[in-house]
């Protein structure tokens, strides 16, 4: 693939050298992508509780962002973007309201609106960091923040108790300050697939630093055990490729012709189906894989049947893994058991469900399924809109990130996370794309930078702000 074939559709937006505001606000995205990430979870989250609503720490630091990116965006002045891009995003906006609206219906409606607001929170971060920046700005500052997450990762390994899991099925599994294998996998697992291909296409300004973290990522990934994560980067790498080449783009100077696109998308489609109804559980069997994933399946047909008379709306976002529900989890397959197998009495169940659908369905129901799906089709007609403008490199990076999202959900919870690196950066790749296919006349032109750049800021005293 040729980087010389990609191209940005809209220019950085030139800044004073003296624009100390700026560096602030640059600092303020990195320092979020790393509570996102989970670089301090432990540090930040002791004394939370999964089932409540984090530390009292954790909210404080989270809502001064917020809170400063508000005031710093009213200070800015209000994009002229910010109205065509939300009326093109609605599918992820009315998506990102609904776990807000199931608070009516919730089977714990406290809990419910708590975090439904955490999450149009952290979700309002990922369109400021969108209406403020650029595309290659956007992937630096993931690039610094990605390559500060993999050094604390190393140092927490020096720390007694903190770096490596101590003990049980998972003992010496790499885990940072995430506190979890799979959280820190996960984080490692979307840095080598967006750093990698950012790196190769040059699409940002530390192209070194973003190559030797990618590169760095995937043996740290391996020490942290984390199979999934593994699977869902080495996949979006490759299917994500598929995807990018089936929906238009360029591999060198070569593009399949339409028609033979729509033929290889429906063999996709076919054999994606028959591999998930029909041949799973024989070939789980083949490579001798537990078929039921460890348990999770038998977990899934609990829930969803524990759920049966909520299955068109759902419990009500984060309402269904409540201790009323999973304590007969809990008592039936002993959730939680010591060193030498006795019962844990605090009757915690699990707090979800191991799989992204799985809880979507369980939480916001048919209806929650429904717009996620709507939501992952209106994200396939926008790479196609970036591939048709010839923003190939962005249409590839967004091509990978989608198909990591779909197969991590697989086994691992994954959407409308509030304050999550994975859910935050879709969200972004999402809003970049429909913001790099906007009509010019919608937002206008500034003729001074360069021809077809688009003004994203209104004019104060004669100058861009």
């Amino acid at each position: 693939m040729s980087a010389s074939g990609f191209a940005v559709a809209i220019p950085a937006r030139e800044q004073a050298p003296g624009d100390t505001l700026l560096w602030v606000e640059k600092a303020l995205i990195v320092l979020a992508l790393l509570i996102f990430l989970g670089a301090f979870r432990t540090l930040l989250q002791s004394g939370g509780d999964d089932r409540a609503d984090g530390s009292a720490l954790f909210q404080a630091v989270s809502g001064s962002i917020y809170l400063a990116s508000m005031v710093i965006l009213l200070v800015r002045g209000v994009p002229a973007t910010l109205v065509p891009l939300m009326k093109r995003a609605w599918p992820l906006i009315v998506l990102t309201l609904l776990p807000l609206l199931s608070t009516l219906w919730s089977q714990d409606a406290g809990p419910t609106f708590r975090r439904a607001v955490a999450l149009i929170l952290s979700s309002w971060l990922a369109l400021y960091i969108v209406l403020r920046f650029d595309t290659r700005t956007i992937l630096s500052l993931f690039t610094i923040a990605f390559a500060i997450f993999a050094a604390v990762t190393i140092l927490a390994v020096g720390i007694p108790g903190q770096g490596i899991t101590p003990g049980g099925a998972y003992a010496g599994a790499w885990r940072g300050l995430t506190g979890n294998k799979n959280e820190l996998g996960r984080s490692l697992g979307i840095a080598a697939a967006l750093l990698l291909p950012a790196a190769l296409l040059n699409m940002t300004g530390w192209r070194r630093t973003a190559l030797a973290t990618g590169i760095l990522c995937l043996p740290l990934l391996l020490l942290s055990k984390s199979a999934t994560s593994l699977l869902a980067a080495v996949l979006g790498l490759g299917l994500g490729t598929g995807v990018y080449v089936l929906l238009g783009g360029k591999i060198g100077r070569y593009r399949l012709r339409p028609e033979l696109r729509v033929l290889l998308g429906l063999l996709a489609v076919t054999s994606g189906i028959l591999l998930f109804t029909v041949a799973w559980t024989p070939l789980l069997q083949a490579l001798g894989r537990d078929p039921t994933l460890t348990g999770r399946t038998k977990l899934w047909q609990w829930s969803l049947q524990l759920n049966e008379d909520r299955r068109l709306l759902g419990s009500g976002y984060r309402a269904f893994w409540i201790d009323d529900n999973t304590r007969y989890f809990f008592l039936t397959f002993a959730w939680n058991k010591g060193g030498e197998g006795e019962r844990s009495d605090s009757f915690a169940g699990p707090t979800h469900a191991h799989s992204g659908y799985v809880d979507l369905i369980l939480e916001l129901g048919i209806v929650g399924l429904s717009l996620f799906a709507i939501v992952v089709f209106s994200a396939l007609i926008n790479l196609r809109r970036v591939l048709a403008r010839q923003n190939l490199a962005l249409g590839f990076i967004f091509a990978v990130i989608i198909v990591f999202l779909l197969i991590y959900a697989i086994t691992a919870r994954s959407f409308l996370q509030q304050a999550e690196g994975l859910w935050t950066l879709f969200a972004i790749l999402y809003l970049l794309a429909i913001k790099e296919t906007l009509p010019l006349a919608s937002i206008g032109q500034d003729r001074t930078t360069g021809a077809g750049a688009v003004n994203l800021w209104r004019k104060r005293d004669g100058r861009t702000v």
